[in-house]
């Protein structure tokens, strides 16, 4: 069952006390009004027109309501509210399970804005802990400075490495955050060849900032003549 049946039911519901003014029960009158549509959308758009101007329902409990039966039936999915009446905080099982939410509502017909990734993090005796990811990675020899250089930069620590052939095993253990982004990178510098895979390690100190961005910005700020470079 898609979110926008979903919402069908609960505008179905909130309309289901309500009569039109020839006093027939609202919810056979939408229903009327629904055959003579064309599309599935159409359907939905005026259902949910009715049940936002005739109660006092708003895209918030509609919102609410998708989360709330997507939470049911995914054990691993969390959802609190955000800090705004129109955004929430959503807890899952890494960027990919995220991922496939959000393709989800998206092709369900949901508009809205998502914001970086973040790790979950707890303390544990008064010490700040992070999740850890033990990452393995199968690289061309060539390209093997570069992976070692960003990876440190991103707060992990080398483990091993092997060479196989004239290419290098490589791993790693690196705070969970350290691999937001970074898998197009990895193939950028790898030029396509490089392999990478990551499993849950457990739990460890927190590691300090990492620093997102390398390099700064050419910005032009004042009006004059210009030269050639």
């Amino acid at each position: 069952m898609t979110m926008l049946t979903k919402a069908i039911e609960i505008a179905a519901t909130a309309l289901a006390n309500l009569q039109d003014e020839k006093g027939f029960p609202y919810i056979d009158h939408a229903t009327r009004v629904m055959d003579k549509m064309d599309t599935e959308e159409e359907k939905i758009v005026a259902v949910l027109h009715d049940v936002l101007e005739d109660t006092e329902m708003s895209i918030q409990d509609l919102c609410e309501y998708g989360f709330s039966r997507e939470v049911l039936e995914d054990v691993s999915l969390r959802v609190e509210d955000g800090a705004s009446t129109d955004s929430f905080r959503v807890l899952g099982r890494g960027e990919m399970h995220l991922s496939i939410l959000i393709e989800t509502m998206r092709r369900e017909g949901y508009e809205f804005a998502v914001g970086a990734p973040r790790a979950l993090m707890h303390e544990e005796n008064g010490i700040l802990m992070e999740p850890f990811e033990t990452a393995v990675i199968d690289v061309p020899a060539d390209a093997v400075g570069s992976v070692i250089e960003k990876l440190g930069s991103r707060k992990g620590d080398l483990v091993s490495m092997n060479p196989i052939g004239e290419r290098m095993k490589i791993e790693f253990l690196i705070p969970s955050r350290g691999l937001f982004g970074y898998r197009s990178e990895f193939m950028t510098d790898t030029k396509g060849e490089g392999i990478i895979g990551t499993i849950f390690a457990g739990y460890d100190a927190y590691r300090g900032e990492i620093v997102s961005r390398q390099s700064g910005s050419l910005i032009s700020y004042e009006t004059g003549e210009a030269v050639t470079y």
